[in-house]
């Protein structure tokens, strides 16, 4: 179980208060649309900590594993040498400066190398400045090896079939997270009043609650094949630190 997806779920009890103290309030609307807003905010900045710790958490676990340069997924590897390669690299080989380009290429030979050697990754954990929604959450998930998360963490609720047959109906946690962000930014930039209700944003908090635990499966799974192919090749796997889930 990943710390991440317990801390968002135990953080949400933050916007289930604010929810029903919107609820009783929700006659006199100068205090209804506060809480609706104060809602709507919460909601989007603990599910975008959610998402950046769930990557950050991914990758200490990778690391935890020991794992060798060729047991690493190359998408991980790439992400690593974006994030090591230092600004102005191709600049220096232009230049012909072979001390600078050597220092700095010198940094991604481990990653490539056929050896035994040990490699730790390091991936940019958080969203790109100004970029919310659900482009930027699909982007970032695919910097540690998700082609398209949202393909991969479906989520569905029990619908009611033909002639009384119990059936689901999936959630479009896209259209979800894309409503959310709008409102984020017309509150944030314009002030604006939402044009929702309390239940409504109940209804996105428990479809982002949903998603939460199908992304830490699907990571979790991601983790259990590493760790499988790490023990085939001898590899030893430190305990977690204490306190880790």
């Amino acid at each position: 179980m990943l710390e991440a997806k317990t801390d968002f779920l135990n953080s949400l009890d933050e916007v289930d208060l604010d929810l029903s103290m919107a609820a009783v309030v929700q006659k006199n609307s100068v205090k209804y649309s506060l809480f609706l807003k104060a809602g709507i905010l919460l909601l989007c900045a603990k599910f975008e900590c959610f998402i950046e710790s769930s990557v950050e958490e991914y990758c200490q676990e990778v690391n935890r594993l020991r794992l060798k340069a060729s047991q690493i997924p190359d998408s991980l590897r790439l992400q690593t040498a974006k994030t090591l390669l230092p600004d102005g690299t191709v600049g220096k080989v232009r230049s012909g400066d072979v001390k600078g380009a050597q220092d700095a290429l010198m940094l991604l030979a481990p990653l490539w190398c056929k050896c035994d050697e040990v490699c730790e990754i390091r991936v940019d954990s958080h969203f790109n400045y100004g970029r919310h929604g659900e482009d930027a959450v699909r982007k970032l998930l695919h910097r540690i090896g998700i082609e398209d998360v949202f393909r991969e963490c479906t989520i569905s609720l029990p619908a009611e079939g033909p002639e009384g047959s119990e059936g689901t109906i999936e959630v479009d946690v896209i259209s979800d997270i894309n409503a959310l962000t709008v409102f984020r930014n017309q509150i944030i930039h314009t002030d604006a009043n939402p044009n929702l209700t309390h239940s409504q944003i109940k209804g996105y908090r428990d479809h982002l609650s949903q998603f939460a635990q199908r992304l830490e499966s699907l990571l979790s799974g991601m983790l259990a094949q590493l760790d499988v192919a790490s023990r085939k090749s001898g590899g030893v796997v430190p305990p977690r630190a204490s306190g880790a889930v």
